[in-house]
């Protein structure tokens, strides 16, 4: 949605003021493009460049874009991103490539309108207590509830 610019409408004015993006990783998604497989969930072939909001060039190919692109000066939406550690080191959504440089030699700052979040020791999914059984594994399931961080993280967002 951010990187087609459909933040905007028709006639140039913004349309979505805030975006809550909770476990995206860096997945840009396989929608707008040949071979498209929207409901991929086994190699996450969709981290890919751009990564970062703002426009910046791909050391390797040389490419310049940005997820904002596509988004006049002046209309970005307030974007809100949340992941777990699942999306931090898991199965290539690589959330880490937020906030390093391409070349992964210098840490970066958020963009203006960009508020990233990590949850620490989270999975992908919240958790509830008590802990339930793992079917064939020695621990039980993780009971990290996180929901109630996740309407804090909303509710400080958007208080100025």
């Amino acid at each position: 949605m951010v990187y087609e610019g459909f933040t905007v409408d028709e006639q140039g004015r913004k349309a979505i003021d805030a975006l809550f993006i909770q476990t995206g990783g860096t997945g840009l998604g396989s929608f707008n493009e040949r071979w498209a497989q929207p409901d991929e969930l086994g190699s996450y072939t969709q981290t890919k460049f751009p990564i970062r909001y703002e426009t910046i060039t791909d050391p390797v190919t040389g490419k310049r874009d940005g997820l904002g692109a596509r988004i006049p000066a002046g209309l970005e939406p307030k974007i809100l991103e949340v992941d777990t550690e699942s999306e931090y080191y898991d199965r290539g959504r690589v959330t880490s490539l937020r906030h390093i440089s391409m070349d992964g030699g210098t840490d970066l700052p958020d963009p203006p309108n960009v508020r990233i979040f990590l949850l620490a020791g989270a999975k992908h999914a919240s958790g509830s207590w008590p802990p339930a059984e793992a079917a064939a594994q020695q621990l039980r399931i993780d009971p990290l509830e996180y929901r109630w961080a996740q309407r804090a993280f909303w509710r400080h967002s958007t208080d100025g």
